[in-house]
């Protein structure tokens, strides 16, 4: 008796052929979980760089603002002092034209996930002339990772040689000032001793 092989009979699929289907099934997605992964990554980094960018455009305006407008000037070992019409209200971008004391400084804080953090902060004050008091004063960290701050002109003295705290936030007249270089050059450098800002300002800027 000869029995036919009839293909309407096969209504599934053998075991091998799930095999082999589930195998490329698993190689197929690998693949594509792989390019998905690189996609985003390359997206978080693009979106990181951005940000980056966005935020020492905002730091490059930040210091034309109180270079351009200040009139008075000391370099100091970490960083620098600056006398004049920047004072600005809280949490203000602008001046106000109000006079007013502004140090930029780098310092060291602790971290959750390492020992020391340096960061960069701008300091600003105020000093009542009637009672020799400060007011208005104000603290704000503006750049996470800012190991040093550097201040160059060809017309700046010599840095100077006070202590970190020494008259600083006192009365302010103690304090040692230079008159405004025309131009000024300023580099922040992170902990591998990298540039990631260089800057040069021209007094009396205008917006």
């Amino acid at each position: 008796m000869k029995i036919r092989n009839d293909p309407s009979c096969r209504s599934a699929f053998t075991l091998i052929e799930m095999v082999v289907a589930t195998v490329l099934s698993a190689i197929l997605l690998v693949v594509l979980l792989g390019v998905s992964r690189q996609t985003l990554m390359l997206r978080d980094s693009a979106m990181r760089i951005a940000e980056q960018l966005a935020g020492t455009e905002l730091l490059e305006d930040q210091f034309q603002r109180d270079f351009s407008q200040a009139d008075r000037l000391t370099v100091l070992p970490d960083g620098v002092l600056l006398q004049g019409a920047i004072y600005r209200s809280d949490g203000g971008l602008i001046s106000n034209h109000q006079t007013a004391t502004v140090r930029y400084r780098v310092m060291l804080l602790p971290s959750s996930k390492e020992p020391i953090v340096p960061w960069l902060f701008r300091e600003q004050w105020q000093v009542d002339p009637s009672t020799n008091q400060i007011v208005g004063a104000m603290s704000q960290p503006i750049w996470r990772g800012t190991a040093a701050m550097t201040i160059s002109s060809n017309t700046i003295a010599a840095l100077s040689n006070r202590s970190d705290d020494e008259g600083l936030l006192g009365d302010d007249s103690q304090v040692p000032v230079d008159a405004m270089p025309e131009n000024v050059q300023i580099h922040l450098l992170d902990s591998n001793g990298n540039v990631f800002l260089r800057q040069t300002i021209h007094h009396h800027w205008e917006e």
